[in-house]
């Protein structure tokens, strides 16, 4: 789960990049604990960005920000189901330099699964 979304991620970072010669694209990648028992993984990009006006929007199914989306709006909605099941949240925010960062928060430990729920029911 956590390399589904860190591969939509930086998937979207490089995918978005911005087309300018006077702009040098960079994604930068950054992991660290937070110190409240979770893990912080931020990827930030100097791509075309995103709008913070409606944050909620971003993360629902077939939400397409841009007309670069070539999955039809899919990707940040597997990163935020995908999060959630880990127990984990994402986000949205723009750096003071203006460049666009995602940001995810794991727990250190995964939520337990329920045994059955694994199990097809019949």
């Amino acid at each position: 789960m956590i390399r589904i979304v860190l591969e939509n991620l930086i998937d979207n970072a490089i995918k978005f990049y911005n087309e300018s010669d006077r702009v040098d694209s960079f994604v930068d990648i950054h992991v660290n604990t937070n110190g409240q028992g979770q893990v912080r993984v931020r990827v930030i990009d100097n791509g075309i960005g995103i709008s913070e006006a409606n944050p909620g929007k971003l993360f629902r199914m077939f939400f397409r920000a841009s007309e670069r989306s070539e999955t039809g709006g899919i990707g940040l909605y597997i990163v935020k189901t995908a999060t959630a099941k880990l127990g984990g949240r994402v986000g949205l925010l723009t750096t003071p330099e203006g460049y666009t960062e995602f940001y995810v928060l794991f727990p250190t430990t995964p939520p337990k699964q329920d045994e059955d729920s694994e199990k097809p029911s019949i």
